[in-house]
């Protein structure tokens, strides 16, 4: 049996330690400080937030991914679908089912888990300002129980039609949520530099930036051995 995983968010005995990084970006969320969170794909940036979120336990996690987004339509279906996934509660399901009544939602039931789900009328697209509600919602959100909001291949932002008016709105919105610490995670360094660097951009300086960068040598070793001593395998620290 193998005993490691591929491709999947990893936690605990499966999640390489990464001390220094835990440390930076706990204090990060704790002073709600935005973050840039760059490195290359399968570097463990999703694994390390998710690590670092269950140790926070007076955070909720608002975890949403918009790799391969068309539109800025694409994103905020992104966005309510994280925000109604978070809340498992129906009551509260259909507090945000109302709060969004002009978009024509409709309720529905997971078969599988029972769960509440909001679908919004296809008909509708929507555009740059139609954010602005969505943030708006997230700040309500926050005043219940705070939380973190997580951006995953937030690069993938600029393939919008409309992506400088959808950066605008956001960087607007993002500036003021003074008590929530958003993450925006990134594995193209130069698209996320774009965002994040140039002086022309909306975002320009508006985040601390943490690289994940490689493993710890000795950490590693450790966690290898760790996982071939489960099944009952040895491995030298030189191999």
């Amino acid at each position: 049996m193998n005993p490691f995983r591929y491709g999947q968010v990893v936690l605990d005995k499966d999640f390489c330690p990464r001390p220094e990084l835990e440390k930076i970006l706990a204090e990060y969320i704790n002073s709600a400080q935005n973050v840039l969170l760059e490195g290359e794909r399968r570097t463990g940036k999703t694994s390390l937030i998710y690590q670092v979120m269950r140790k926070l336990k007076e955070f909720r996690l608002l975890y949403i991914d918009i790799m391969e987004i068309k539109t800025v339509d694409d994103f905020c279906r992104r966005v309510i679908k994280a925000i109604v996934s978070m809340e498992k509660k129906s009551g509260a399901v259909e507090k945000i089912f109302k709060s969004l009544a002009h978009l024509k939602p409709s309720i529905t039931l997971d078969p599988l888990t029972g769960s509440p789900a909001i679908s919004l009328d296809a008909s509708i697209r929507l555009k740059p300002e139609s954010i602005e509600g969505l943030f708006d919602l997230i700040e309500a959100e926050n005043k219940k129980k705070k939380m973190t909001v997580v951006f995953d291949e937030f690069q993938d932002i600029l393939k919008v039609e409309d992506a400088s008016a959808a950066l605008a709105v956001l960087r607007s919105k993002v500036q003021f949520h003074s008590e929530i610490p958003y993450i925006f995670a990134g594995s193209v360094r130069n698209q996320m530099n774009e965002i994040f660097n140039d002086p022309g951009s909306a975002f320009f300086k508006s985040a601390v930036t943490v690289n994940i960068g490689t493993l710890d040598k000795e950490l590693f070793s450790e966690f290898l051995q760790g996982k071939f001593q489960l099944e009952k395998r040895t491995i030298s620290r030189d191999s």
